[in-house]
């Protein structure tokens, strides 16, 4: 068979690969807890919204760049 009548693979692997990988991470922490992170929660939060407002930022930038 040609390489151009087979089928694509339609399994959408991104999804599936960080589904997987916050699963893992939580059972991780459920069988080896880090007691000391708990400590450390109030600066977490900061931080992580941080984060997250400079990956939507540049996802907007990407986005609007693309569009243009």
């Amino acid at each position: 068979m040609s390489k151009y009548t087979e089928k694509p693979n339609t399994i959408p692997w991104p999804p599936i690969i960080t589904i997987g990988s916050i699963v893992m991470a939580w059972l991780v922490n459920r069988v080896f807890p880090l007691d000391w992170i708990s400590n450390l929660s109030s600066a977490i939060w900061p931080v992580g919204i941080v984060m997250v407002v400079v990956a939507l930022s540049v996802d907007v930038w990407a986005f609007r760049t693309f569009n243009s």
